[in-house]
């Protein structure tokens, strides 16, 4: 049986966060990033919603019984999970250290917590997710 939680799961974070890159280059602000007043670069954020969409639809694969293309979504799903894992890892442990001034010489200050709290463990989620999704997709 196909496990199929992980594509749709995968499938809702890269559209919500395609939707907030969207908002972002229509010049939408949340208060919840840092740098949002430069984040409003349009072709930039369109970038990125158009990269995350693509990531959604791979997702979509492990939920679909298709033969074809189930190798390249596993290792599309699998690399953008190790790239996600590790960057969500590295936003999260390492702003964490700031915050808690385990690093000489470095201030914390809002962006620091904003990775610890919110951004860092998006990041996170999204590669587990991916990583999921690589799983569900792997050959039987």
């Amino acid at each position: 049986m196909v496990r199929r939680w992980p594509g749709w799961a995968t499938a809702v974070w890269a559209f919500g966060f395609a939707g907030l890159n969207v908002f972002w280059a229509l010049g939408g602000r949340t208060g919840l990033h840092p740098v949002e007043d430069a984040m409003g670069i349009g072709p930039v954020n369109l970038a990125a919603a158009a990269i995350k969409v693509v990531l959604g639809v791979v997702a979509l694969v492990a939920v679909r019984r298709v033969p074809g293309p189930r190798p390249a979504a596993r290792g599309i799903a699998l690399g953008v999970g190790v790239v996600l894992t590790l960057y969500g890892l590295y936003e999260t442990v390492g702003n964490a250290l700031v915050v808690a001034g385990a690093l000489p010489g470095v201030e914390a200050g809002p962006n620091h917590v904003h990775y610890v709290w919110l951004w860092g463990p998006i990041w996170l989620l999204g590669g587990l997710l991916h990583l999921a999704v690589a799983r569900a997709l792997r050959p039987r």
